[in-house]
């Protein structure tokens, strides 16, 4: 690999890297950096808020596991965009990209129809727009099914919850309205009940090959199971490196 831009330093971004907690969970940092060394190149972990860190003396950040970023997203993108346009560092991935990867609403957006990309179908709600539950009622109505989840458009609200279409609407609105102020918005999703007993699969492809796929299961919250109107959280089912090591279902 040849050396990138005006220099060879790159950085991984995390969140703390003097947290041992989280520098346990990034092991594969080192390894990372060892790879990235032999081919010529200084890698080096940092915490995206270090006030310490001369962010002018890289050519390249990785985004790597700044998990603090959904709870502080303005702080965050602020930081991405002087980054790139303050210190001329290369940020993969780009900070149009993470805007967009960062809410969901993309979900809601046309691309997918356009190049026929099957989404299980999605409508977001606008409460500061009022009369919520005539919303709420529009959009069930819309993805046309007989249970919904709501879920919030960021990672800061990682609860989802399940309702019947023949719900109090009224009351799921008030829930939508909690939601949407915790997360910056809030959207209404058909309910796939596969995923509630399977898990869901994300399968990982580098260039038209099979790199890795992980495995979230669903969990449901203490005393509200997630199967009748109850809250759900998404838990680890696993990581395979290989095709021929997916669980019997998914392979």
């Amino acid at each position: 690999m040849a050396a990138v831009g005006r220099n060879t330093r790159v950085a991984l971004i995390v969140d703390d890297a003097r947290n041992t907690i989280i520098n346990q969970m990034e092991h594969d940092n080192t390894a990372l950096e060892d790879a990235l060394n032999m081919h010529g190149l200084e890698a080096f972990t940092v915490a995206w808020d270090d006030k310490s860190v001369d962010w002018s003396s890289f050519a390249l950040a990785l985004l790597r596991t700044p998990y603090s970023y959904a709870q502080r997203y303005a702080e965050f993108r602020e930081w991405m965009l002087a980054l790139v346009n303050v210190h001329g560092v290369t940020l993969h991935n780009p900070p149009q990209l993470v805007d967009w990867a960062s809410n969901r609403r993309y979900l809601c957006d046309q691309c997918w129809n356009a190049n026929q990309v099957r989404v299980v179908p999605t409508r977001q709600l606008d409460p500061e727009a009022g009369d919520v539950d005539r919303q709420l009622a529009q959009a069930v109505r819309a993805i046309g099914c007989r249970s919904f989840i709501l879920k919030g458009a960021t990672d800061q609200h990682r609860d989802h919850f399940r309702f019947h279409a023949d719900a109090d609407l009224v009351a799921v609105a008030a829930e939508a309205e909690a939601t949407a102020e915790s997360s910056g918005g809030v959207l209404v999703q058909q309910f796939v009940e596969p995923a509630s007993e399977r898990g869901v699969l994300s399968v990982v492809v580098i260039d038209g090959a099979f790199s890795h796929a992980t495995l979230r299961l669903a969990r449901a919250r203490p005393n509200q199971p997630s199967g009748e109107g109850g809250g759900a959280r998404e838990g680890d089912g696993g990581v395979f490196p290989r095709a021929r090591d997916l669980p019997r279902e998914w392979s």
